[in-house]
């Protein structure tokens, strides 16, 4: 590959493995689109996000959205989400892979917002046998098989691990000095 940087090599995977980066992007694309949404953008992020799953999951996702009031409330109020990611980690020594999302989904209504903090755990599998399956609906070749959210409290660090302010200041430099 050459770059404005320069030539470097290059190395192919010839399986088409799941890779470690390729899976946190799509884990963190994934809970964007199902926790990120207004009334104009909830169906399509939805429905997107489901391309990406197991019928089973289909089904159960959508069901917990709509007899969750979801997507009720989202259409009849002013309000909207943002999801704020927090850090990933992909663990590829288990088969199939997953990925533990580590988040906020932001509700914003007027000028109230309310954090929530989210955790979740994707089962992912690569689609097809051998060389990985990609299509126009799922560019990435994954497939979800289990989303459970967890219990996630971030903390704010202790006073221990916060490194003290300097409160120091250097000393003056005189004009003799600066010339």
């Amino acid at each position: 590959v050459t770059t404005d940087m320069g030539s470097f090599m290059v190395s192919r995977n010839p399986d088409d493995e799941l890779q470690q980066y390729e899976i946190g992007n799509f884990a963190d694309r994934t809970m964007s689109l199902l926790l990120q949404y207004d009334g104009a953008t909830l169906e399509n992020n939805l429905r997107t996000s489901l391309e990406w799953t197991t019928e089973e999951m289909r089904k159960k996702i959508y069901n917990d959205y709509v007899n969750g009031g979801v997507l009720d409330n989202i259409r009849s109020s002013d309000s909207r989400t943002e999801f704020k990611l927090d850090s990933i980690k992909v663990n590829l020594n288990v088969r199939p892979a997953t990925a533990r999302v580590y988040g906020k989904q932001i509700t914003i209504y007027k000028t109230q917002k309310l954090a929530q903090p989210v955790g979740a755990e994707l089962t992912i599998e690569q689609l097809g046998s051998g060389r990985r399956t990609r299509t126009v609906k799922n560019p990435w070749g994954m497939i979800i098989t289990k989303l459970n959210f967890f219990s996630y409290n971030p903390t704010a660090p202790k006073q221990e691990d916060v490194a003290p302010a300097d409160t120091t200041q250097a000393p003056a430099i005189t004009k003799e000095e600066a010339q």
